[in-house]
């Protein structure tokens, strides 16, 4: 159960990572190549 739940704050800190990449990226900030 615990193991799962740090899984899960893992998934959710990178999701928040990546809505910032993709925020950025739709602003034009950063090139998209640089993101993957």
């Amino acid at each position: 159960s615990s193991a799962i739940d740090e899984i899960a704050r893992q998934l959710h800190a990178w999701i928040d990572r990546a809505d910032a990449w993709v925020e950025e990226a739709a602003r034009g900030t950063e090139p998209v190549d640089a993101i993957t």
